[in-house]
């Protein structure tokens, strides 16, 4: 995206140089006519054009490589979000299984404990 607004900077600044270069040749179009100022002008900007040109089909590229991106950045997102849930999905799952484990555990504690009291006081 850097590369782009250098791009877009680059390209006004010619736009410019052209517009400045068509005041100063209006200028010299007033009276005498120097056709060699006019044809300068003239190839100056041709190639001017030519590479604005070229500049804006580099941009649309790099507009191409940053709509890409954008789209592997949100599939990338969606993915990561995907395995955050599951993930979180799976604690929770655990967290029951060992509350579970562990309600059993003291189920079996409390009746041994009172199984044993049981038999103190039948004794």
């Amino acid at each position: 995206m850097s590369r782009r607004v250098g791009m877009e900077n680059e390209l006004r600044s010619m736009q410019e140089m052209i517009g400045r270069s068509k005041r100063d040749l209006g200028g010299a179009l007033v009276g005498s006519v120097d056709l060699e100022r006019v044809s300068r002008f003239a190839r100056y900007s041709g190639e001017v054009a030519f590479r604005a040109h070229g500049l804006v089909r580099e941009i649309a590229g790099l507009e191409r490589q940053v709509e890409a991106a954008r789209r592997r950045l949100v599939a990338a997102r969606r993915e990561r979000r995907a395995l955050e849930l599951l993930r979180d999905r799976r604690l929770a799952s655990w967290r029951r299984e060992q509350t579970l484990r562990e309600t059993a555990e003291l189920d079996d504690l409390s009746a041994g404990v009172y199984a044993r009291r049981s038999m103190e006081v039948e004794s």
